[in-house]
């Protein structure tokens, strides 16, 4: 953890404080999914229909949400735009066990690691169930430029 030497008031009364770095970082108050391996960071929408999708990454509402706990899941286009493009999982294939991913959901950051990579059938909606642990599910389709199967990363809460 990084800190910073800090001097409150003046004079006789002017006293040293250590502040902590990262509690001051800015935490956006819109819900956002950042992955710095591949250079995403996209909105995350709420929305009842897949047409939500179209505005960024969607975050299916039968799942469970950062705050409560359980299997957030995100779907989000794999190419909709001109590569490379930061609101796309284009590059959610590179994505590896250890990898770290960032939301930031109602004002709060939230820390995941990778432990998962897998291709699934579109059918395949064993991925939208709750899970005991706090986990972020993403997926998109795959191969690129195809809606054949769907690419399925798996990642849980971390601390650090």
């Amino acid at each position: 953890m990084s800190f910073r030497l800090g001097l409150v008031g003046k004079g006789d009364d002017a006293a040293f404080t250590l502040e902590s770095l990262e509690e001051k970082k800015d935490i956006p108050q819109e819900n956002i999914l950042v992955i710095p391996k591949i250079d995403v960071k996209v909105k995350i929408i709420e929305g009842e229909s897949q047409e939500a999708l179209d505005q960024g990454a969607w975050r299916m509402p039968t799942t469970s949400t950062p705050d409560k706990g359980g299997n957030t899941v995100i779907s989000a286009h794999r190419f909709k735009y001109l590569p490379p493009n930061n609101t796309t999982f284009y590059l959610l294939d590179k994505l590896n066990r250890g990898d770290r991913l960032f939301v930031y959901w109602q004002g709060k950051e939230y820390k995941y690691v990778v432990i998962e990579s897998k291709v699934v059938e579109p059918t395949e909606i064993s991925i939208l169930d709750n899970t005991p642990d706090n986990r972020l599910t993403l997926f998109t389709c795959t191969p690129l430029f195809s809606t054949a199967k769907r690419l399925v990363v798996v990642s849980v809460l971390t601390k650090s």
